[in-house]
């Protein structure tokens, strides 16, 4: 078995990970760059989540 690993980032006290890595692991996908954009397409249309950005 592989192990994956997840990109992560430490900044200004805060970590920061990799959805797309995330992804990956707990679905077993073989191609998470396209779950995601479709996964928040559908959560936009059904539940009107909107992603907001931190300034």
């Amino acid at each position: 078995m592989k192990i994956k690993k997840i990109r992560r980032i430490f900044h200004n006290g805060e970590w920061y990970f990799s959805v797309i890595d995330v992804i990956s692991i707990l679905t077993g996908s073989s191609n998470p760059n396209w779950y995601w954009p479709e996964l928040k397409k559908k959560i936009i249309e059904n539940e009107g989540f909107i992603q907001s950005k931190k300034n």
